[in-house]
């Protein structure tokens, strides 16, 4: 018999729209949202898009993340989260592996265009890839979602949604010290880490529309129903 574990709080979104982010905002204030995994307070998770998170394979079959997936859990909340849309899908394409790829065809029905099924996926490939993860992703959002919420909006709305959350409107804590680790190496300066992370975003909306003008079209209007147009 399978037991349900209740949790208060769901935050949902694509890959790269700050999950991580969140979860540490989360944790920095005591309440355990997990990222990826399960937390005593709560998830935050781009694979509970999906009822199931389930396997993928690369040569070898793995389950995703702890094994956890959203059909074992009962949420008081479900929140999306959402973040501009050009720098998720560039970092998207960018970062995400073929086993991710793979995942989002195999249990969001993303299609996977060209090469962007293979390990050495083209460029062009991987970003039409993203785009199409992307819109896919918003669409199961809202469907899960009681509401929409923009990770860059997080701080200015945090008081009347830590009162809504918590019953206690609580003051945005400062995580600069546990994100963007990756960027963080040793060997370079926190004015080298700002240049680069100003440097990662370079995608414009021409460039999207040179690749797919019909999906540009689909993902433009997604952007402005969000307020990122």
């Amino acid at each position: 018999m399978r037991v349900v574990k209740s949790r208060k709080l769901l935050v949902v979104g694509s890959g790269r729209s700050g999950t991580l982010y969140t979860s540490k905002v989360f944790q920095k204030l005591g309440f355990d949202l997990g990222h990826e995994k399960d937390g005593e307070y709560g998830i935050c998770s781009m694979y509970f898009l999906a009822p199931k998170v389930g396997q993928y394979s690369t040569g070898r079959t793995r389950e995703i993340g702890d094994g956890s997936s959203r059909e074992d859990f009962q949420f008081e909340r479900i929140i999306h989260q959402v973040r501009d849309p050009l720098k998720t899908i560039e970092s998207l394409a960018s970062t995400f592996t073929l086993k991710v790829r793979l995942w989002t065809h195999d249990y969001l029905q993303v299609q996977l265009p060209g090469t962007s099924g293979k390990l050495q996926a083209a460029p062009r490939d991987r970003q039409e890839w993203a785009m199409r993860y992307w819109l896919r992703a918003q669409e199961l959002a809202e469907d899960l979602a009681e509401r929409t919420v923009r990770v860059e909006d997080l701080p200015s709305i945090w008081p009347g949604l830590s009162q809504e959350l918590f019953g206690d409107s609580l003051e945005f804590p400062d995580i600069s010290d546990t994100t963007n680790r990756g960027l963080r190496f040793a060997f370079k300066s926190k004015e080298q880490s700002i240049r680069i992370r100003h440097n990662l975003h370079t995608l414009k909306w021409e460039d999207v529309r040179a690749l797919n003008s019909s999906l540009t079209s689909q993902v433009r209007d997604r952007a402005q129903q969000y307020g990122y147009v």
